[in-house]
């Protein structure tokens, strides 16, 4: 049996939505905080852990996220929203690399 879609109009959903988010968020503050623990003072080894509890919590907001099927499950659907994923993505990386520019162009300017 299949889990997606599962909690999906039943009188649990919102509740199911609430963890999947929480999850995500806490995926999140572990990758942010493996960041800080590696780059600021150094600790590879305990960075790789909060990497660890990262990848655990993203897992767990997937899983609720399936059971409410959040995302689509049937093949065109899912294969469309794939797509636009990978263009928003190409799209947020020429954004990010705009910015970049113009803060460099912005400290440039200050010397």
């Amino acid at each position: 049996m299949s889990i997606f879609g599962q909690t999906k109009g039943t009188e649990i959903e919102k509740q199911i939505a609430q963890l999947a988010t929480g999850e995500a968020i806490g995926g999140a503050m572990y990758y942010a905080l493996a960041k800080v623990v590696k780059e600021q003072f150094g600790l590879d080894d305990v960075a790789k852990e909060f990497i660890e509890l990262g990848n655990q919590e993203t897992n767990h907001g997937a899983f609720y996220a399936s059971l409410n099927g959040r995302y689509p499950y049937d093949e065109k659907t899912f294969w469309q929203m794939v797509r636009g994923l990978s263009k928003a993505e190409y799209k947020g990386e020429n954004n990010i690399n705009q910015l970049i520019n113009l803060h460099l162009w912005g400290l440039m300017k200050k010397q």
